[in-house]
């Protein structure tokens, strides 16, 4: 492939807002909580709706029973490489 064949950024952000609208949707709790945050000055540290839809579903995939249970937390910690800190 050249690189002249490469997607640019444009088109990453195209397929970004395409994949957010086709499987995310619109999520009023989660403008809701940004919102809260916001408003309460904390840092905006939240995963992208995408990312967080990959998340739920790799965490759905090993089981996990919820944000509390040890193989939710202990997937989130491996992907952002922090568990053991």
């Amino acid at each position: 492939m050249t690189d002249d064949a490469l997607p640019t950024p444009a088109v990453w952000r195209r397929v970004d807002t395409y994949l957010a609208e086709t499987l995310v949707g619109h999520d009023a709790a989660l403008e809701a909580a940004v919102h809260e945050q916001d408003a309460a000055g904390l840092p905006a540290i939240e995963v992208a709706p995408l990312n967080g839809k990959l998340l739920h579903l790799l965490a759905r995939a090993i089981g996990a029973a919820g944000a509390g249970d040890r193989h939710a937390r202990r997937l989130l910690h491996d992907l952002a490489g922090t568990r053991g800190r």
